[in-house]
C-alpha cells in the first residue's frame, strides 16, 4: 500500500497547514476509492486498515470539520451560520398554523 503511505507521509509534513477544501476532496475521492478497489479485489478488511490509513482517516475527518465551522470567504460569519441553521431546517414540515403564513 504506497499510494497510502505516501498520502500519509504528506499530510504529516504539512500537519500545521490546513487543506483547502479541493485538497480535501481530492483526497477523499482518492482514499475512498483506493479503499473500495482493494475490498473488491477481495482484500481483506484487517488488511486495508492499516495504521497509515487510519492517521489519514482521522486527519481527514478535522479538516471536514475545519471546514465545516470556517466560514466563506466573503461572507459575513452571521450570515453563514444562519444560513446553515435554516437550510438545515428548511426541510421540516411546518405546524399546520404557520403553513399559512
Amino acid at each position: 500500500m504506497t499510494q497510502t503511505r505516501m498520502i500519509n507521509d504528506w499530510l504529516i509534513e504539512r500537519k500545521g497547514n490546513a487543506l483547502s477544501p479541493y485538497q480535501f476532496t481530492c483526497l477523499s475521492t482518492i482514499i475512498k476509492k483506493m479503499y473500495s478497489d482493494f475490498e473488491l479485489q477481495g482484500i481483506s478488511p484487517d488488511a486495508l486498515d492499516t495504521m497509515a490509513y487510519k492517521t489519514i482517516m482521522q486527519r481527514l475527518q478535522m479538516e471536514e470539520t475545519a471546514q465545516a465551522v470556517r466560514p466563506d470567504i466573503g461572507s459575513s460569519p452571521t450570515r453563514s451560520i444562519l444560513g446553515t441553521i435554516t437550510g438545515s431546517l428548511s426541510g421540516i414540515p411546518k405546524p399546520g398554523f404557520l403553513s399559512k403564513m
